[in-house]
């Protein structure tokens, strides 16, 4: 398939996607409790947050915001290079404390792979990206790639770890690093990454580096809710650990886990958007200090527990039903493979229009031909909520098979138009 073919087919699905207000939505509700949304007019159960923990509405946390707010303003403006807000010190220790690791705080994700990856990078380091790996990332390699041209970058098939050591035997030759990026758990299919096999690679090749982005796999599993990463890995001398405090965290920003002080200070001096871009605003700094003092608290495993159990139940419904689940069986992301993105489209305009709200994933967010209904499981949805949604879902995906039978029989019929 040619790019620009491909172009044409991801603003196609967009588009559809948009006439049927399945994306591009905005709620009308005047306070949110978690569990519903108001979209049109319409009240609708979400299943589209990512909130897994449901921290974002925990009365600390809320606590936290309006207080820092009241203390400091709403936002503290000036670039960290010449003042920080000393909330920043506190918050970062008590993540360092949560991840065993120098760690330093962004405004979000993205912009902390912006500044993270260029300033750790060399010239002569050759960049492995799994093909999944988030999109932010290939943001922050394409800014890499594009201030130095010659730097060597690839592509691997998702999770193919022997593909990886073929390439890592290619490089090691002409390359002082291997870095491989990938997600610990990847948003879409809510996979996590096959990390006991990687770290054998990491101690088998001296020149092999990883760095992780772990946004979807924090808080919601690992000690003090450090995440599905650092569940399986304490601590690595080749690691650099990305995640996000805007998810299951429940408050903003973006949080970058280094090996070492060394490594993490000469991003502080000369990561780009740790520089230039406006720093975690004072709200957001109250609510992430007081979120981390729950992870470090006995109730974070209350609410991992709480989870976990939702997501064991939607998943025994959905199996029971032969839902056509793709991924994980054990993560807060949940995704039910349809096929066409059209066919995606309708089936979650019909759910939206039985009250059940989740994302539909079509190409280039997946491959072509892999859209699906992305379901996002938080401890704001009661088990009968779980329930009805795999019920619903399997009676939609019957529907759509009908339709879809109906169509092949209408293409083979002959035309009742004679041409003269």
């Amino acid at each position: 398939m040619s790019v620009k073919t491909t172009d044409r087919q991801a603003t196609a699905g967009f588009e559809y996607a948009a006439s049927q207000q399945v994306i591009h939505l905005s709620t009308q509700d005047e306070y949110l409790d978690g569990r519903t949304i108001t979209v049109n007019g319409q009240v609708m159960t979400n299943f589209g947050s990512c909130s897994y923990l449901g921290l974002e509405l925990h009365p600390d946390i809320k606590a936290g915001a309006v207080e820092a707010a009241h203390r400091f303003g709403a936002v503290f403006s000036s670039s960290r290079s010449y003042t920080q807000l000393g909330l920043f010190a506190e918050v970062e220790d008590l993540l360092s404390q949560i991840y065993n690791g120098p760690t330093l705080v962004a405004t979000c994700v993205t912009m902390g792979h912006l500044g993270v990856l260029p300033a750790i990078i060399e010239a002569n380091d050759a960049l492995i990206m799994d093909q999944q790996v988030h999109a932010s990332v290939q943001m922050a390699v394409a800014t890499i790639k594009g201030t130095n041209p010659n730097q060597t970058v690839e592509k691997i098939k998702h999770s193919n770890l022997a593909m990886l050591e073929n390439r890592i035997a290619k490089l090691s030759a002409t390359h002082d690093k291997i870095w491989y990026l990938i997600d610990g758990v990847y948003s879409m299919f809510g996979d996590g990454a096959p990390l006991s096999q990687i770290l054998e690679l990491l101690d088998r090749h001296p020149n092999l580096y990883l760095y992780c982005d772990d946004a979807h796999g924090m808080s919601w599993t690992g000690r003090h809710g450090a995440g599905y990463f650092r569940q399986h890995c304490h601590y690595h001398a080749k690691v650099v650990l990305a995640s996000s405090l805007s998810k299951a965290f429940g408050a903003s920003g973006g949080a970058f886990v280094f090996p070492t002080e060394a490594m993490k200070q000469r991003v502080r001096l000369l990561g780009g958007t740790f520089i230039f871009t406006i720093p975690l605003a004072p709200p957001m700094l109250g609510a992430c200090l007081a979120s981390a003092r729950i992870h470090l608290s006995p109730e974070i495993t209350t609410l991992q527990k709480a989870l976990q159990a939702r997501i064991s139940h939607f998943v025994e419904a959905a199996r029971a039903l032969h839902l056509p689940l793709v991924g994980s069986a054990d993560t807060p992301i949940q995704f039910v493979g349809i096929g066409k993105t059209e066919a995606a489209v309708d089936v979650a305009k019909r759910l939206q229009m039985r009250g059940l709200y989740m994302n539909m994933s079509g190409y280039p967010i997946v491959p072509p031909g892999k859209a699906g209904l992305r379901i996002t499981i938080t401890n704001h949805q009661t088990f009968q909520d779980l329930t009805d949604l795999a019920q619903a879902i399997r009676e939609e995906l019957d529907h759509q098979a009908t339709l879809n039978r109906q169509a092949q029989v209408l293409a083979t019929e002959p035309s009742d138009l004679v041409t003269a």
